[in-house]
């Protein structure tokens, strides 16, 4: 599975990269679960930022999905819709439907401590849904891991 990273622009202490790219499997692991993997559809990934936008959420920006709020907002977001986008720009060659942005980081010392250590290396959307579960997989140590699908 490919990891995907953000790009930074260290001038404006800016980070741009995919939100939520369509059938990509991203792990999860919880209690209630265990270890798991969820995607999106194109059609879901556009409701979710549609939602994101409408609630206003551009400033609800943690670390490692944790109560320790990053002092940052979503500058900008769109989904991919085809054709020349912006993102190729950037350097990457996303799928339709992916819902991309860019992040300003307003926090100089988070910058200098989280990012340009590379600690922070890209973007997860926490996402409260309903798991409907599809079939499973093995992961690389043979264990049986759960392969599900937001909905």
């Amino acid at each position: 599975m490919e990891k995907i990273h953000f790009k930074a622009d260290k001038e404006k202490q800016m980070l741009y990269g995919p939100f939520l790219i369509p059938n990509m499997l991203i792990y999860r692991s919880d209690d209630t679960n265990g270890e798991y993997y969820v995607r999106f559809s194109a059609e879901e990934i556009d409701k979710i930022a549609s939602k994101f936008n409408s609630d206003l959420n551009s400033k609800n920006i943690n670390l490692q999905h944790s109560d320790k709020k990053v002092e940052a907002f979503v500058a900008q977001n769109w989904v991919i819709d085809g054709g020349e986008d912006k993102s190729k720009n950037l350097g990457f060659d996303l799928p339709e439907g992916t819902w991309f942005g860019g992040v300003k980081i307003t926090d100089k010392a988070f910058w200098d401590e989280k990012v340009k250590t590379n600690e922070v290396k890209g973007f997860s959307v926490e996402i409260l849904a309903d798991l409907e579960l599809q079939l499973k997989i093995k992961n690389k140590n043979g264990k049986t891991i759960n392969l599900v699908h937001l909905c």
